[in-house]
């Protein structure tokens, strides 16, 4: 009998290191980009013929429907990148929407001066442009910038409720923000769980730089992480924040060991966690200074040492 362990990773130094100096025959590496083209588009092909499949059945469409030649247009698209295959599917299953309309607007992307990364994104998000009354599009666009820019920029993912708190934005508002997003991004039905970027070509998608000026959905990074900055020298500021004592210990010198974990998310949740973390992280990718009597100045006087 054998034991078979799967690892999955970036080809790292230490790693690439690690299994050389394994004897041979004890283990098998695969180098995804080595991979043939030909595998990867019958993988892709697989699994787009699966998921449409699904959504014809589940939506009572013609059984000619996708056609084989839809199928070919969205492989030719997809390879190598897999993500481009699982963001349409999830586009067009999108709930309320006409699977048939929105695989035709996913094909109308077909031409060179789109980007892969464009031709994955771009149908999702000007769909969900189209929808809005055209007095509220700017304001539209502002909110997504606003939430969306910061969860592909955080350091490690925030459920709503954190989000909520951290950016002192209304739980529903954020909830209803993201309705529309699931195509793009994995969010829970549960609002204490973490929102996550289903894939980080999205985080790139957003933050080109070449895009300034001309997207209506670039983000700002610079003024991302600014703005994150603020909010974590706010909250760790708050009546709310850093206090003293943070876990009303009764003695003072308690090793960290020592304290049960639940002491501590009750104490510090998860959004005050990640502030204490990486507020100089985006204070730093911000390009920020620190002057007298600023407010990083006053944070370091007053709270720094909690």
């Amino acid at each position: 009998m054998s034991l078979y362990v799967l690892v999955t990773s970036r080809p790292e130094l230490p790693i690439h290191l690690g299994f050389k100096r394994m004897s041979d025959g004890t283990y098998q590496d695969l180098v995804l980009h080595q991979v043939s083209k030909r595998t990867i588009e019958y993988d892709i092909r697989l699994f787009l013929e699966h998921e449409l499949r699904e959504i014809r059945e589940q939506r009572s469409l013609s059984l000619k429907w996708p056609t084989r030649d839809q199928i070919q247009a969205l492989v030719e698209l997809a390879v190598p990148l897999f993500i481009f295959a699982a963001t349409v599917c999830r586009y067009v299953g999108t709930k309320g929407g006409d699977p048939e309309e929105y695989l035709n607007k996913v094909l109308e992307y077909r031409k060179s001066t789109f980007s892969q990364l464009d031709q994955t994104y771009l149908p999702v998000l000007n769909q969900l442009l189209a929808e809005q009354e055209e007095e509220d599009r700017g304001t539209w666009l502002h909110g997504l910038r606003e939430l969306v820019g910061v969860i592909a920029i955080l350091e490690s993912p925030l459920s709503i409720t954190s989000l909520a708190h951290l950016l002192q934005i209304p739980q529903k508002q954020i909830r209803c923000r993201l309705d529309s997003l699931h195509s793009v991004l994995n969010i829970p039905n549960s609002e204490h769980v973490p929102v996550r970027l289903l894939h980080l070509s999205f985080r790139e998608f957003l933050i080109d730089p070449q895009k300034q000026g001309k997207s209506p959905f670039w983000v700002d990074e610079k003024e991302t992480h600014e703005r994150l900055a603020s909010q974590c020298l706010k909250l760790m500021s708050s009546p709310n924040g850093l206090q003293q004592n943070m876990c009303n210990l009764l003695v003072p010198g308690t090793l960290r060991s020592d304290i049960d974990e639940r002491t501590i998310a009750r104490s510090l949740p998860a959004e005050l966690q990640y502030t204490c973390c990486y507020w100089v992280h985006h204070l730093e990718q911000s390009k920020g200074r620190i002057y007298d009597r600023n407010s990083v100045h006053l944070f370091l006087q007053k709270y720094f040492l909690y």
